[in-house]
């Protein structure tokens, strides 16, 4: 469940963050403009959106809003970075499996069976995992970092991001054949049991509960083979990009909170910069 959940969103640390509840946190050192870290979880329920007047209020006086991503529209490059080479995707399962894949994934999106095969075959397995995430987006779920963007683009604040689509799906990359195998698997046989986990987990965040979520997903520990490549060395990358940002620009972070917390998370390592990080409650 843990590996699912962090795929899915980037999202919750190992580490706690002390006792207070916030997911947005101001960054201020001398020589630097007062900045923001937030914590985003990038696909939630409408209902359970965190987009509060406060919130708004602080992005709008921001110079710059600093994203993971921001392009994802190059069409030419996503086409070839998606697709397989010399594989096929549905190779990664027994007949039965592949049988029952098909009929899940085409009436996910209202394709026969032979289309399904022939289109995702040539996919890599990622785009078999993001299905139901994509069902999410046409039915009442938010994608947050748009909103986000969305709200940069009315305000007129520029936008900028942390690395590119290409180098975050090579993450997938690196995940052996049994993993993200499982991983679809699992997609496809969602539980009760795993719909009352996505409850809690997203209950907790519109609470702000760095602690409660690090220990629901904490409850397993599939992913620690690949914390370093999806959390650790990606936040060591990033930090020099935001202080170099920060000296003359105020700027609003936005990265799935799993980047914040722990001994490796974006807040420890600015404070071993010198950097005040204070919880802010919005």
């Amino acid at each position: 469940m843990k590996l699912l959940l962090v795929v899915s969103f980037f999202a919750i640390c190992t580490s706690s963050f002390g006792q207070t509840k916030s997911l947005l946190y101001e960054v201020k050192k001398n020589g630097h403009q007062t900045s923001y870290l937030y914590g985003t979880i990038h696909l939630v329920p409408d209902s359970l959106f965190l987009f509060t007047k406060k919130l708004k209020k602080i992005i709008s006086q921001s110079d710059e809003i600093i994203f993971e991503i921001v392009n994802m529209n190059d069409s030419q490059s996503l086409t070839s970075i998606l697709k397989q080479k010399d594989k096929n995707t549905f190779d990664l399962f027994s007949e039965k499996e592949k049988d029952s894949v098909l009929l899940w994934g085409a009436q996910l999106i209202d394709l026969d069976t032979a289309t399904f095969q022939r289109i995702y075959g040539q996919l890599k397995p990622i785009n078999l995992i993001q299905l139901s995430s994509l069902k999410a987006l046409q039915e009442d779920a938010i994608a947050v970092d748009f909103e986000l963007m969305k709200f940069a683009d009315k305000e007129g604040i520029t936008k900028s991001e942390l690395e590119t689509i290409a180098f975050q799906l090579s993450l997938f990359d690196q995940l052996p054949d049994p993993i993200i195998r499982d991983m679809i698997l699992h997609e496809m046989r969602k539980t009760s049991h795993d719909q009352q986990l996505e409850a809690k987990l997203y209950a907790l965040y519109k609470n702000q509960d760095i602690e409660g979520l690090a220990a629901l997903i904490n409850e397993t520990d599939d992913l620690n083979a690949f914390t370093g490549e999806f959390l650790i060395n990606r936040n060591k990358k990033w930090l020099p990009i935001i202080i170099e940002k920060m000296l003359n620009k105020s700027c609003f972070v936005a990265v799935g909170a799993g980047h914040l917390g722990g001994n490796s998370g974006l807040i420890q390592l600015l404070k071993q910069e010198g950097f005040s990080v204070t919880p802010i409650l919005f």
